[in-house]
């Protein structure tokens, strides 16, 4: 019986022992976070893939420099062979004759090589192209900003909603002691039952409110999933405190940068680069172009169709040439389309002056953010210590019965909403110190 018995808990051991490395929780500082973001991102992905097409398309140019070799069959069959004139007096006779040469059925079998010599389009062509797997390049290093960003707001995110329910979860443990304190003092007959309902009604209320924390915990914890590439259904957890962000932090004392080290901006230039290089290829095409060809053929002639009878002759026939090119007018079509060129760098140039005196103007307005943020926030810590000061006066004022019920509730309502006030201003810091790192690319 005992031995019947061993499958059947083995089986569940072992499925228990699934489930459990299933739900195996990965622990996350803030850099991991971006470290596991930069090689799981799938948007960072797909630039991969435009890079590598982009590589894909400078062996496509060299291809065409290198040579080229086809095959060609070609079978013709003529239901009247076409004629020719034969002059008068070619073969003395006294008019004109009409003649036909030929068998009705041909087949002939090439093999062409072709090679170009010189065009000076292509040769530039290949070096645009190498200009555009840099540009995909900077595309990714852009891509890679915003990632970090985009992880680092998550995982801020998710720490002030585990540090607010950590907070609510003290000062519920701390009203489950005074409302059974006060239970004790009622029972005494020197407290009012209205007492022991505010405090449990104030009790009430943090418990919603936490499991609404609880809730919004998740949905962060989701977003920066997402953000980081992870699967949703994984379970993660993050570390570190807001209030370390918040002491790491300090305001620029430089002056302002000259935003020309962006990588946005550096891509703007790259672009307009790649526009100059369009150019020259399009001048390019002014040159003359040398082309080098040769075949190897041979083609039999039948007046029925048995190509397959090998007794009858097969004629080869071999040749190679070089053929020259050279544009003599276009009607100044290659004119206008340098132009136009021209136009759209001055407009990417403009564009790019125009980022940088954007940057320029949200450097400012981001430092300011986050000087006036770190005023708030060392204001809140006073107001945070002297709110836990009144409340706990107001406390101990209470349990000597020379302190109303009122004005503990006033003195605890204070209190909690100084401590929501101090996380939000701890946000308000690490968010604004984000801003100003975003336009720095420091993140």
């Amino acid at each position: 019986m005992i031995r019947h018995l061993k499958l059947p808990i083995l089986l569940a051991i072992y499925a228990i022992f699934l489930e459990g490395s299933a739900q195996q929780t990965t622990v996350f500082t803030l850099d991991e976070a971006k470290a596991y973001a930069l090689q799981h991102s799938h948007a960072l992905t797909d630039i991969n893939y435009d890079i590598e097409k982009a590589e894909l398309k400078v062996k496509e140019y060299l291809g065409v420099l290198l040579p080229q070799v086809n095959g060609e069959l070609s079978y013709t069959h003529y239901g009247k062979l076409p004629a020719s004139i034969i002059p008068a007096g070619t073969f003395g006779n006294p008019e004109p004759i009409e003649a036909t040469f030929g068998t009705p059925n041909n087949l002939s079998a090439n093999i062409n090589l072709t090679q170009i010599i010189f065009n000076g389009s292509f040769l530039i062509g290949v070096k645009g192209a190498q200009e555009y797997v840099e540009l995909s390049k900077k595309e990714t290093a852009i891509q890679e900003q915003v990632i970090k960003n985009d992880v680092t707001t998550a995982f801020f995110n998710a720490l002030i909603a585990r540090e607010n329910i950590t907070i609510i979860q003290q000062n519920i443990q701390n009203l489950e002691k005074l409302i059974f304190e006060t239970e004790q003092i009622y029972k005494n007959g020197f407290a009012e039952e209205l007492d022991v309902d505010r405090l449990k009604l104030s009790l009430t209320n943090l418990k919603t409110s936490i499991k609404n924390l609880e809730v919004q915990k998740e949905l962060t914890l989701t977003l920066l999933k997402y953000n980081m590439g992870m699967s949703l259904d994984s379970s993660i957890e993050i570390t570190g405190k807001l209030s370390e962000f918040v002491e790491s932090i300090q305001v620029p004392l430089e002056n302002r940068p000259a935003f020309t080290f962006r990588k946005d901006v550096q891509l703007m230039n790259a672009s307009a680069d790649l526009q100059r290089t369009n150019i020259k290829r399009i001048r390019y095409e002014y040159l003359p172009s040398l082309v080098g060809y040769a075949t190897l053929g041979s083609q039999a002639q039948r007046e029925k169709f048995n190509f397959f009878n090998f007794k009858e002759p097969w004629l080869n026939n071999r040749f190679f040439g070089v053929q020259i090119q050279v544009p003599i007018w276009d009607s100044y079509t290659r004119k206008r389309q340098i132009q136009g060129v021209e136009v759209t760098i001055k407009q990417i140039e403009n564009k790019r002056d125009m980022m940088v005196d954007a940057y320029e103007i949200q450097y400012e307005s981001a430092k300011a953010n986050l000087v006036n943020a770190l005023n708030d926030y060392n204001s809140y810590i006073e107001t945070l210590a002297l709110a836990e000061k009144i409340y706990k006066v107001a406390n101990i004022k209470y349990k000597e019965g020379i302190g109303s019920s009122l004005e503990l509730k006033s003195a605890e309502s204070e209190l909690y909403l100084t401590q929501s006030n101090y996380l939000n201003a701890m946000y308000k810091v690490v968010m604004a110190n984000q801003a100003l790192n975003n336009i720095l690319e420091k993140n």
